[in-house]
């Protein structure tokens, strides 16, 4: 089960929840995890619900670093284009996406 999986088979689980003292035996115990784990869950304690995430201010310069992201050389795409034996304008094709 890959972690996407996971985290989808839990949320669908806590969603089915009806019950209510369920549901605060399940809050207290991720607010547990939460504060004793030093993961990827603790960067986000501090967004106590979806909207303040959706506000929060990423920086594009350290996404394309952690991403190893690099802008095409000049030619670049153009020598791609040639190498994929594409018989189109390049210009159509891009135009076509939009």
């Amino acid at each position: 089960m890959t972690l996407e999986s996971k985290k989808t088979s839990i949320a669908q689980w806590i969603l089915a929840i009806s019950g209510e003292d369920l549901l605060e035996r399940v809050s207290a115990s991720i607010d547990q995890v939460r504060h004793e784990s030093d993961d990827s869950i603790t960067s986000l304690s501090g967004f106590s619900t979806y909207a303040t995430l959706r506000q929060h201010k990423f920086d594009l310069e350290q996404l394309k670093a952690e991403q190893h992201i690099r802008p095409f050389e000049p030619g670049e795409l153009e020598k791609l284009v040639e190498q994929a034996n594409i018989e189109e304008d390049l210009d159509t094709l891009l135009a076509e996406l939009s």
